[in-house]
């Protein structure tokens, strides 16, 4: 297995979170953008699968932080009683995207992800660790930007709803696949003693997958003919539900994404 490659996240093309990190003096090789790395190849097979190209950008902004809430229960003597007290968790990264609109079916699309330099900070601060080392910094940065692909994964595959040629290709084969269905489903019943709530939910299950593997053949033919490589395939129809759990685990688990070089 070949080691991964981290690039110093000022030497990533097009991306500006690298120089806004702080630097604490003048002397070469001080900046924390040259002694943080990006694994830029898993980042982009990890985009790709949630349905962006593998050229993703990385950038800053300052957005809201983490702040604790307390409640005043009552009074005791002129003495203010807290009582519960809860924590609004503020976001550290997440992505910006435009939808692409020159494909009738859901497309990739180029991916920015945006890492809130607010919360990062304080986070840094909380953790009580030496501000100037990159070891410090590289884990909430990578957090940062695994929660960003995250968001931006869920919302363009999940939340987002494909264009109107999709859809309505959808609900135009959702009559003739859910009758397969059925038929199957009457057949199965006529010959086994399944139970009827595990034989409706392999129904449901077949009609899912038979509708997205129509819909997929669709675009394969429309891949062929147009020769757009954008276009998106899933196993689940109008929401691709399977990639985006694919993406889910993959920025949860694995090897990091951002670390320290030093």
């Amino acid at each position: 297995m070949a080691t991964p490659e981290y690039i110093p996240l000022t030497d990533l093309e097009g991306s500006t979170l690298g120089p806004a990190l702080p630097s604490f003096d003048l002397l070469e090789g001080s900046r924390l953008g040259d002694r943080i790395g990006v694994d830029a190849d898993r980042l982009g097979s990890i985009a790709l699968r949630g349905g962006f190209y593998p050229e993703v950008e990385l950038h800053p902004y300052n957005g809201d932080t983490t702040r604790t809430n307390v409640a005043v229960m009552g009074m005791n003597q002129g003495v203010a009683l807290a009582g519960a007290v809860r924590a609004v968790v503020a976001e550290s990264g997440r992505g910006r995207f435009d939808r692409n609109t020159t494909s009738p079916f859901r497309a990739a699309t180029y991916l920015d992800l945006m890492v809130n330099m607010s919360e990062v900070e304080q986070r840094v601060t909380a953790s009580r660790l030496p501000v100037r080392e990159a070891s410090t910094w590289a884990p909430h940065l990578d957090q940062a930007v695994r929660a960003g692909l995250r968001q931006a994964t869920w919302q363009h595959l999940v939340k987002n709803l494909p264009p109107f040629p999709e859809l309505a290709l959808n609900w135009g084969l959702m009559g003739p696949v859910g009758a397969i269905g059925a038929v199957t489903a009457t057949r199965v019943m006529e010959h086994t003693q399944v139970p009827s709530p595990a034989l409706i939910a392999a129904m449901y299950l077949e009609i899912i997958l038979l509708q997205g593997f129509a819909v997929d053949v669709f675009k394969v033919g429309l891949k062929k003919m147009r020769d757009d490589e954008e276009v998106l395939r899933s196993a689940v129809p109008f929401v691709y539900v399977d990639r985006a759990v694919v993406v889910s685990a993959r920025t949860r688990f694995g090897r990091p994404l951002i670390r320290s070089l030093s």
